[in-house]
């Protein structure tokens, strides 16, 4: 579980859930049964696919940034997933008001999270790269 402090005007610090921890708390039961029973089944395997997911996004999230900032970098291992990232961030790689990085919060939801950039095309887009074990969501480069 993550949580990211937050400063409010008055000066109290709140802490708010990650989108992350919202997300696996109110997952569905059947869901989370499946995953525990893969866990239990082989914590090692489970493990490992999470250390694998954790590096992949690492990776597309730099290589995002790098793209965005002029410099290219190989693809690496992860090929399957930017070769649909590469049309996108060539679509928005002149947009200006281009920022990477960030961090956001709700106090009226109650949730906080980072972002890996953000543009300007017909108001602020506000981007954050998804993966999964096979590619890029298409659906949301849309």
């Amino acid at each position: 579980m993550r949580y990211y402090p937050v400063t409010l005007d008055d000066g109290t610090l709140r802490q708010l859930p990650s989108v992350t921890t919202v997300l696996d708390v109110t997952m569905p039961l059947d869901q989370r049964s499946r995953l525990t029973q893969a866990e239990v089944k082989d914590p090692f395997k489970t493990a490992q696919k999470r250390q694998a997911a954790q590096q992949r996004g690492d990776f597309v999230h730099r290589y995002a940034s790098s793209y965005l900032a002029g410099k290219r970098m190989g693809y690496g291992q992860y090929g399957a997933w930017l070769k649909h990232l590469d049309p996108f961030l060539k679509s928005i790689a002149n947009a200006p008001a281009l920022t990477t990085d960030g961090f956001v919060y709700s106090l009226r939801d109650g949730f906080a999270g980072t972002y890996d950039l953000t543009y300007r095309a017909n108001g602020l887009t506000l981007v954050d790269v998804k993966t999964t074990d096979f590619k890029v969501f298409p659906e949301a480069l849309e």
